[in-house]
C-alpha cells in the first residue's frame, strides 16, 4: 500500500511539473511573439511622416496615420478582434493595452493609449526616454516611436500560477540619419 501511495504521489507530482514546465514553455514563446508585435508596431508606425513638414527636411509623424497602421498591424499580429481582445482560442486572457509615444522634429512628444490622445509635451535630442514597467531606457537622439505593450495575463493552467504573472513588452524606432 505504501508503494501505490508513493508511486500516486510521483505521478501527482511529475504532472505538475511537467504542466508548469509547459507553460513555461507556451509564455516563453508567447512573449517572443508579443516582443515581435511590439517592433512591427513601432517600425510600421515610424513610416508614416507629414508630407509637407518632409518635403521640407523636417522629420514630423503624421500620429493618426500612423495610430490607424499601428493597430491594424497589431491587431493581425496577435490574433486580436475589434476591441483589441483575444479571439476565441487565442493565449492572451485580457485586452491589449498600449501606448505611443512619438518623438520627431517638432520637438514635441505625443503620447496615446489605447488609440486615444493623452498629452503632448517639449521634448529636446538628448533627453531620456523611460519605460519603468519594463525598465527600457533610450536617449532620444533621433525621430522615434515608442510602443508599450500591456498583454495582462497569459493563459497559465495551474491555478496558483494565474494571478503570478502580468506581462508587458517595450519597442522602440529610431530613424537613424544619415
Amino acid at each position: 500500500m505504501k508503494n501505490l501511495i508513493l508511486g500516486i504521489a510521483l505521478v501527482l507530482i511529475f504532472s505538475l511539473f511537467s504542466v508548469y514546465q509547459s507553460d513555461s514553455n507556451r509564455l516563453s514563446e508567447h512573449k517572443e511573439a508579443l516582443k515581435y508585435a511590439a517592433d512591427e508596431a513601432a517600425a510600421t508606425a515610424g513610416l508614416f511622416y507629414r508630407q509637407e513638414e518632409y518635403a521640407e527636411g523636417r522629420k514630423v509623424f503624421d500620429d493618426e496615420k500612423a495610430n490607424e497602421k499601428l493597430r491594424s498591424v497589431t491587431r493581425k499580429n496577435l490574433k486580436l478582434d475589434e476591441e483589441m481582445k483575444p479571439l476565441e482560442g487565442g493565449y492572451w486572457t485580457d485586452k491589449l493595452h498600449y501606448e505611443v509615444v512619438y518623438f520627431d522634429d517638432s520637438l514635441k512628444k505625443r503620447v496615446y493609449k489605447d488609440g486615444n490622445y493623452i498629452s503632448t509635451e517639449s521634448f529636446s535630442y538628448g533627453d531620456v526616454f523611460e519605460d519603468v514597467t519594463c525598465g527600457y531606457i533610450k536617449v532620444i537622439t533621433e525621430p522615434a516611436v515608442a510602443v508599450m505593450f500591456h498583454a495582462g495575463k497569459p493563459g497559465m493552467r495551474l491555478p496558483f500560477l494565474k494571478d503570478i504573472v502580468t506581462v508587458s513588452e517595450t519597442s522602440l524606432y529610431e530613424y537613424v540619419g544619415y
